[in-house]
């Protein structure tokens, strides 16, 4: 940062004529920086959750013996803190705006197995042994509709 400065500034004392140049020069130094420094959070190994502006994390549920994903969900902090605390899925519900432990009036209760976090560590995925169907609707999972060409067409379970 401070080093990049003082070589601009020297830049535009040398060679007045091409600020441009310049310009150029520190627009490609930060775009290296961001990029080497989106890397190195990319693999860090702390944990440090990327809370959209809603102060959510997206969370996908995968069934953990088949790999199908079953539901895309949300989590606040109070949802993840209580899925850590139980070993159970808990979801933030967006349209009730309260916390939702997944299948605690259903009987569907997703047991996570693992939690995995994606690279930008706004997503995470969890790997779940679920107790009964994951949607709403009584299906297996939420994915019950295809777009065909600008429609929607059933498919069966687990397709």
């Amino acid at each position: 940062g401070e080093h990049l400065v003082h070589v601009v500034a020297f830049v535009i004392r040398q060679m007045p004529g091409h600020i441009g140049w310049a310009v150029r020069f520190v627009c490609t130094c930060l775009v290296m920086k961001v990029s080497h420094m989106s890397q190195a959070v990319d693999e860090t190994l702390e944990f440090r959750p990327r809370w959209g502006a809603d102060d959510l994390l997206t969370a996908v549920a995968v069934d953990a013996a088949s790999g199908g994903v079953l539901m895309v969900a949300h989590m606040n902090a109070d949802a993840l803190a209580a899925t850590l605390a139980t070993g159970e899925a808990h979801y933030w519900s967006r349209s009730r705006r309260e916390l939702w432990h997944k299948g605690a009036t259903s009987g569907a209760i997703q047991r996570v197995v693992e939690i995995r976090v994606d690279c930008d560590q706004d997503c995470l995925l969890l790997r779940v042994e679920p107790a009964g169907p994951a949607c709403h609707t009584g299906r297996q999972d939420c994915f019950y509709r295809r777009l065909d060409g600008g429609r929607l067409v059933m498919i069966g379970d687990g397709e």
